[in-house]
């Protein structure tokens, strides 16, 4: 028997294009006995291409699959990122306006805290000052009241020195020569005519005049010169007026040693 070496392919094609039997079509070129084992190998060739044509469909549909699952999952994933980026924003932007709140909190505390502190500061300098002006205007009036005190004590000091120089004048006039008593009597006389116009010491004008509240410088000055004719006491007397002419307090005392002088 012929042995016939004919490829798969080659069956197959002679047993597609014939309208015959595959047995009858192999056996018409190989005989029967090679037509049934290359009939059996034909189709255990279709099969085993239909079975890898199947599994590769079936690959490609699980390809398919896994590639849809695949960009499902990086779809999800991509969303759920942005969800995550979106609110981390979120945050980031809540936390920002909180930390500028807080920082714009701060800053008006610190601004409230030191304008106290200004304002304390200003208060305590203000109550600084008014204290040592107190005390200077207290060491002022202390100082002018000492002064005050010291020249009044000086005036009477003066008077009552004069007073006693002039009644030792008084005493030794007595004493005096003929000449001297002539002298004083026309001393007395000029000192009359000069006066002519000042009121006489025991007249309601005199003792006005000789008082703090209705002091007439003219008038005191001119009773002393009426009434006092020792020259030593005179000039004490009108110096002490004319120096406290413008210090009540001083001016009492003078005014006290003049009425004195001239009887009042």
């Amino acid at each position: 028997m012929r042995k016939h070496v004919v490829s798969a392919f080659v069956l197959a094609a002679v047993l597609g294009m014939t309208s015959v039997a595959p047995a009858s079509a192999l056996g018409w070129l190989f005989g029967d006995d090679e037509a049934a084992e290359a009939a059996k190998v034909a189709e255990e060739e279709a099969a085993k291409a239909a079975e890898e044509a199947k599994a590769a469909e079936e690959a490609a549909a699980k390809a398919a699959e896994e590639a849809k699952a695949a960009e499902e999952a990086a779809a999800k994933q991509a969303e759920e990122e942005a969800a995550k980026a979106a609110e981390a924003a979120k945050l980031a932007e809540e936390e920002a306006a909180k930390a500028a709140e807080e920082a714009a909190a701060k800053v008006e505390a610190e601004a409230a805290a030191a304008a106290k502190v200004a304002e304390e500061e200003a208060a305590k300098l203000a109550e600084e000052a008014k204290m040592k002006a107190e005390e200077e205007a207290k060491a002022a009036e202390a100082a002018a009241a000492e002064a005050a005190t010291e020249a009044q004590e000086k005036v009477e000091e003066a008077i009552e020195a004069t007073t006693e120089a002039a009644t030792e004048a008084t005493e030794s006039a007595a004493e005096t020569t003929t000449e001297a008593a002539t002298e004083a009597t026309t001393e007395a006389t000029d000192t009359t005519e000069a006066a002519t116009d000042t009121p006489e010491a025991g007249t309601e004008e005199a003792q006005d005049a000789l008082t703090v509240g209705g002091f007439d410088y003219d008038t005191v000055v001119g009773l002393i010169d009426e009434n006092v004719s020792n020259p030593l006491l005179n000039t004490t007397l009108k110096t002490g007026v004319d120096a406290a002419r413008d210090n009540p307090e001083l001016l009492k005392a003078a005014l006290d040693a003049v009425r004195s002088a001239i009887g009042q």
